[in-house]
């Protein structure tokens, strides 16, 4: 069994390997109360697919990226309850905005809110920060077929 003290990393959690996957590390998982939602962490690689010649990260990485770290928490939940990391998908935006442009080598933070939940379906507050710059911010929309549904 993974062990899955945090920070953990995201390579045991999420289905994406190199160079797609872009989520390194589950920092921090909140459960229960007004805010759950989570953490994760990553720093942008020359290899990543969305960077230009001149090392700058295409904005709709950010998204990506913030969907990857949803798919590293909920999968973080379920090894914790004993099932498989599973998969989920990236269904649906809402309100995203971008900040300042980002770079190859810079070190970003996502931050991670659900709003609610229903049949495998989530919405969830994402924030993606450089340093203290938002760079990123919007709502995710998600699904994750239930554990043991064909696929």
């Amino acid at each position: 069994m993974t062990d899955l003290s945090l920070p953990c990393p995201a390579s045991a959690l999420v289905p994406h390997g190199p160079p797609m996957r872009l989520v390194e590390t589950l920092l921090a998982v909140r459960d229960g109360g007004d805010a759950p939602g989570g953490e994760a962490a990553a720093r942008v690689l020359p290899a990543w697919p969305f960077v230009d010649a001149a090392g700058a990260l295409d904005p709709s990485a950010l998204v990506e990226l913030a969907a990857q770290a949803y798919a590293a928490l909920a999968g973080w939940r379920r090894r914790r309850d004993g099932l498989p990391a599973g998969e989920g998908f990236l269904v649906g935006l809402k309100g995203v905005r971008f900040g300042r442009p980002v770079r190859v080598g810079e070190e970003l933070t996502v931050r991670l809110t659900e709003l609610g939940g229903f049949a495998g379906f989530q919405l969830v507050e994402a924030a993606v920060l450089c340093g203290p710059d938002t760079v990123c911010r919007g709502q995710l929309k998600l699904f994750a077929p239930p554990a043991g549904a064909g696929g």
